[in-house]
């Protein structure tokens, strides 16, 4: 721990000492369930912003970029499969993110034999994504004519091929504003980074809290463990900050406190291989290291003032 202390929260607490700001937010968000969802994403290291400061919430998503929001968000799991689409590449970026969501159904493609990577995904088949991917759709389907309706909205509840999806997100709280244009439903509307960041991000805090309704005072319950890692070390390094006598960042005591906030978010402290192979991923990564600078930055705010 002390190797893997000293040669990572140090660096990263030395840059943010001498650093003005690391926050970064978009001056083009406006919606306050955009600002939250977000944050988050960019907490995780799944999604972030433009060189020149922007997010560009209204801009299309595709299939292929979905995809890889979808499962950063539940942790990517390498699988080996054979996909069956004859549209794309085996070396492409989005592989194993496309090869997890076919193993588990969520991904069947095309009747002409493509997946269409490059395709805008539309609100019904992003929906059906989310649905499949974070609930049992049939089971909570099942009981659909009294499922709570959240939405003021007119949302096709049991026609149609996605009808079962709309209702079970939308009993959860969970529809987007992609896809309604004064209150008529467009399914093949094009989903918008805004949107699917609020879509993906409100299922996972649904899903994470045993399928409840979602509301504002529910947070995500499970991190993936890049994001877990980042939100430990941002922790960690702030000991830093509450530590008079420097002497005693080294001490058996602190160390037993670092230990304790990575055992709090899942980590076995006393596992060096373990934290040898998280270094390895991503002790080098820069965008891990700029997370972990703004969640450094979030705790020593007051100090650095």
């Amino acid at each position: 721990m002390k190797k893997y202390f000293s040669s990572l929260l140090i660096g990263v607490f030395a840059f943010v000492l001498f650093s003005q700001s690391v926050f970064a937010s978009f001056y083009d968000v406006k919606d306050s369930a955009q600002t939250k969802a977000i944050d988050w994403f960019q907490r995780m290291v799944i999604l972030d912003g433009y060189n020149d400061g922007t997010f560009r919430p209204d801009n299309d998503v595709t299939r292929a970029e979905f995809l890889k929001i979808f499962y950063e968000t539940q942790g990517p799991e390498d699988v080996e499969i054979e996909l069956p689409f004859k549209d794309i590449e085996k070396s492409a970026w989005y592989i194993k993110y496309l090869k997890q969501a076919y193993k588990n159904n969520v991904i069947k493609g095309y009747d002409d034999g493509t997946f269409r990577p490059n395709d805008p995904i539309s609100v019904a088949e992003a929906s059906k994504i989310v649905g499949d991917g974070f609930f049992d759709v049939e089971a909570l389907f099942g009981s659909a004519k009294s499922l709570y309706k959240c939405s003021e909205k007119n949302v096709p509840r049991y026609v149609e091929w996605y009808g079962k999806y709309f209702s079970v997100l939308d009993s959860m709280c969970l529809i987007s504003s992609d896809g309604f244009e004064e209150n008529v439903f467009l399914p093949n509307a094009k989903m918008t980074r805004g949107g699917v960041a609020v879509l993906v991000y409100k299922a996972k805090v649904s899903s994470d809290n045993g399928n409840k309704k979602y509301s504002d005072n529910l947070v995500p319950k499970y991190l993936p463990e890049k994001g877990a890692f980042i939100v430990a070390s941002g922790e960690a390094i702030c000991l830093i900050y509450q530590t008079e006598n420097v002497e005693d960042i080294f001490g058996a005591e602190f160390e037993k406190e670092v230990k304790a906030i990575y055992e709090k978010y899942g980590f076995d402290s006393d596992d060096e291989a373990a934290f040898d192979i998280l270094d390895s991923k991503y002790g080098q990564d820069p965008d891990v290291k700029f997370a972990m600078e703004i969640e450094v930055a979030r705790c020593s705010k007051d100090f650095l003032q």
